[in-house]
């Protein structure tokens, strides 16, 4: 069984009707959840190209499990399954269509320049400035929202959620605290956290 939002994925595929880069496919998506929701669908973080949705990356891994996907390295793909299963099921199909209409073409460093004028907040981690057009009034409100410097041990550790974690499957250990069981609707707390390694395509960790 899919979530809404992973429907929303193969909706938004269908629709775009082609193979759809990594990078544009997180341009368009971060576009998409800006434009047209009200509640984001997906969140985003400042990352190497711009806004970036490591739950996307997640859905992409359990739509190519269910056969919905192709596994491409370089490329978002339905199968044939896929597009069925995006005709069943379509999420929003005119509010996606309209906006695929308006973004019709726009791909590579346009589509990304596209995103950094609008939000540049999301542009402040980028490794590409130097090599876009961007005109000077957009490189400084880039600048402008940067955050202040973090402490090294803050920036450490969120530097190792951004790089590592990406390959690799979280687990959290949930407990509880007998003070809130007499009250609290949801007493559990993480108390612990194991990150797995993405097993080989078409074979399972072994449980410990």
């Amino acid at each position: 069984m899919l979530f809404e939002r992973q429907r929303l994925l193969l909706t938004f595929l269908d629709t775009i009707g082609e193979p759809v880069g990594h990078t544009d496919f997180q341009k368009l998506l971060f576009l998409y959840t800006r434009e047209c929701e009200t509640a984001p669908t997906y969140e985003f973080v400042p990352y190497k190209f711009g806004g970036f949705s490591f739950t996307s990356y997640a859905d992409k891994r359990k739509l190519i499990a269910e056969g919905l996907l192709e596994e491409d390295d370089q490329n978002w793909k339905l199968t044939d399954a896929g597009r069925t299963a995006a005709r069943k099921q379509a999420v929003e199909p005119l509010r996606v269509a309209g906006f695929c209409r308006r973004h019709f073409g726009l791909r590579g460093n346009e589509l990304i320049i596209e995103q950094y004028r609008r939000h540049p907040y999301y542009a402040t981690r980028s490794e590409i400035l130097e090599k876009l057009r961007l005109e000077p009034e957009a490189l400084a409100r880039i600048a402008a929202a940067r955050p202040k410097r973090q402490p090294a041990a803050l920036s450490k550790v969120k530097q190792k959620y951004l790089d590592a974690f990406l390959k690799t499957d979280l687990h959290f250990f949930l407990g509880t605290m007998k003070q809130f069981h007499g009250y609290s609707p949801n007493p559990w707390v993480i108390i612990g956290m194991l990150p797995l390694p993405h097993p080989p395509a078409g074979e399972q960790l072994e449980m410990l």
